[in-house]
Formats: C-alpha cells, structure tokens, sequence
C-alpha cells in the first residue's frame, strides 16, 4: 500500500494535541459527480473527445471522483483537470481558458504526478502549480488529490480543499478553538494565513 509522506510542522501538532476539532464532525462520502453535456468542455481538451469511461449511456459526461483518477492514472491529464474542475464547481475562476498552451499545462501535469512517485509527497507538485500556474489552494488542493490517488496513493492524500467546508467552516472553527485555548490572536491570523 503507497502512502504520502507527510512532514507535519512541529508548531501545529503542539497546538493540536490540546484541542479536539472532531466534536460534532459528521462524516460523508465524497461527492459522487454530476453529469455534464460535453460540448461546452472540449475546449479544455486536446483530443476530439474525452475517454470513454467518462461517459454515461445517455452519453453525458461523468465528473466523477473515479473517472478524474483514471484519467489522470492513464495521463489524459488536460480531460482529468477539466473533469477536476466540473467536480469541484470551479467553473467560475475557468483556471484552462487562461492557458492558451495546453502542451504545456499537460506537461506540467505529467511533472507533478512523476514528483509524487518519486518523492511520496505533493510537496514539489504543490509549489509547481502555485508558481507555474498561480492556482489558488483550491484548485491546487483538488487537482493534487486526484493526481495523488491516480499514483496509486489512495490511503491518505491531501485534502481537496473546498470553500464551504474548509475555508469557511474548518478554518474558522480551528482559530475559534485556538482561542479558547488561550492561544495569541497573532498566532491564529498566521495560521488562517498559512492555510487559508
């Protein structure tokens, strides 16, 4: 079984050994997709279409959790972002309609996922996506948890971090806790600002 390595911060398992956060958290599985016309998504592509395991019978596409995986697993990496970002509803910032070099947003990709195989860690493809590609934690957290999962990395990779539950729900709930540990209110901002 592959695992990440992840090298946890001295500073933060200190504070978190003195507070509990799982109070009330309820767990649920991962958003199973939605289905999508393709017409509007070939754009983000290069090929005419994408696999078809990403199709369903009523020949719609399926961002679904396992075909973004097996598309980034079998480096169709352009159709794993684009079904990354129907996924994660990121159709708003549209990170691929900025790229006009879709050879090069393939070969970083390919980059990324050949880091995390070398090096058990989303830490170099973390930094290649946030300087390369100026993504936001967001879409880099997402895209990097599917791109772990297609190495083979299915027991623990990153969070794909979201808006709703993370950003505007966790992160809070953490500084609150921080707080009422008697941690200083400087300390809290450089943690929203080093997560957030």
């Amino acid at each position: 079984m592959k695992m990440l390595d992840w090298q946890l911060d001295e500073n933060t398992l200190e504070w978190i050994k003195h507070i509990s956060l799982a109070e009330g958290i309820v767990h649920a599985p991962q958003f199973p997709g939605k289905e999508f016309v393709d017409a509007i998504w070939l754009d983000y592509i290069s090929n005419e279409k994408y696999p078809n395991f990403c199709y369903s019978e009523k020949d719609l596409l399926i961002c679904s959790p396992e075909n973004i995986v097996r598309c980034f697993h079998y480096e169709h990496m352009l159709e794993g972002l684009a079904l990354t970002i129907m996924w994660g509803r990121m159709w708003r910032t549209q990170p691929l309609k900025y790229m006009t070099d879709k050879h090069s947003l393939h070969s970083i990709l390919i980059d990324c996922a050949a880091s995390i195989v070398e090096t058990n860690s989303i830490e170099q493809a973390w930094i290649m996506l946030r300087k390369e590609l100026q993504w936001t934690d967001v879409m880099t957290s997402k895209t990097l948890h599917f791109l772990a999962r297609s190495q083979g990395f299915e027991q623990n990779p990153g969070v794909a971090i979201d808006n709703a539950i993370i950003i505007e729900i966790f992160w809070p709930e953490c500084v609150t806790h921080l707080r009422r540990h008697g941690y200083p209110t400087i300390e809290c901002r450089l943690f929203c600002k080093m997560t957030g």
